[in-house]
């Protein structure tokens, strides 16, 4: 899961509902990733503007959490403690599939 969409959903996972996240990346996918994740997570996408450098997103929270909240705030932590320790991190598919199908 590409850097920009990873950090904004952890983001998003610890606001609360109708808050705004302004969200800045320079990766180009963001334009695809990151309305994709708010569709997916039922996040308002409010405006999507090109900077000097990249990218600015501005999204609303979700009115209500969703049970895929849990399985990715858990993921996070598992990213950020594997990513302590070595610098590539491939999850096993499992857990891909699980968070694939629990987020939908």
């Amino acid at each position: 899961m590409p850097a920009p969409q990873l950090r904004s959903r952890k983001a998003l996972t610890e606001l609360k509902p109708g808050t705004v996240l302004v969200v800045e990346a320079s990766d180009p996918m963001s334009v695809i990733d990151i309305p994709h994740m708010c569709n997916e997570d039922g996040h308002e996408l409010l405006a999507q503007d090109k900077t000097g450098d990249g990218l600015r997103f501005t999204i609303r929270r979700g009115a209500q959490k969703t049970q895929g909240d849990q399985v990715i705030r858990a993921a996070i932590r598992s990213i950020s403690a594997a990513s302590a320790t070595s610098s590539a991190v491939s999850p096993p598919a499992s857990w891909v599939e699980s968070v694939t199908s629990t987020v939908r």
